[in-house]
């Protein structure tokens, strides 16, 4: 739409002419579905494809509500760019809605492996979903790796927070609660920019 020969200008587009919401949506998954075959059948004759054209193509097919093609275009950017600081959210993301679907625990775990290479990749500095990938690990890792990523949650999550999105347990080890402590007072001296009379849930120091 803005971009037209790059996913990304369609990826997010919500409204086509303003004529009420029902309309809008309709117009927008009639056209926008042409449109993301026309991308996939070009982009998906390409040998390799730069990190932001697979993004956008995974975003597109969440917008059209298609999670298999989304899953299909997250494999191939983590398969291409496995350190491209996208590549672990959007893994994560694929993971949690395969779980959605309910299947057995063992077709879960086999993926689980994968993300302490995206993690290594990513390089220093804060990454995304790293919470995210705790939860999935906590339902369905062993302990060593459950172990791990509670520690890599307090390390790395992007941000000041004061919440300990971990499972108390961790707390009897003394390097995740060294950790912990480490996170609540970098919490506590940060800066709240939150609104007035605004409290996010779980953003609340127990």
């Amino acid at each position: 739409r803005y971009f037209p020969e790059h996913p990304a200008g369609f990826a997010t587009a919500k409204r086509y002419r303003g004529e009420g919401i029902f309309a809008d949506m309709f117009k927008f998954f009639q056209g926008a579905e042409r449109k993301y075959i026309a991308f996939n059948s070009k982009l998906e004759k390409q040998p390799s494809l730069d990190a932001g054209r697979l993004a956008a193509m995974v975003d597109f097919a969440y917008e059209i509500q298609e999670p298999g093609e989304a899953a299909k275009w997250t494999r191939r950017l983590v398969r291409e760019h496995p350190g491209d600081p996208r590549s672990l959210p959007y893994y994560a993301n694929m993971v949690h809605q395969i779980e959605l679907k309910e299947p057995p625990a063992d077709s879960i775990r086999p993926y689980l492996p994968l993300f302490d290479t995206l993690y290594e990749l990513a390089g220093p500095g804060p990454v995304r979903s790293v919470s995210d990938v705790y939860g999935l690990v906590t339902r369905y890792g062993d302990p060593a790796m459950q172990r791990r990523w509670a520690l890599r949650s307090l390390q790395r999550t992007s941000g000041p927070f004061l919440s300990l999105n971990i499972d108390r347990k961790w707390l009897a080890d003394r390097e995740i609660r060294d950790q912990a402590t480490l996170a609540l007072r970098a919490g506590l001296a940060a800066r709240c920019e939150w609104p007035p009379r605004w409290m996010s849930r779980g953003s609340a120091l127990e």
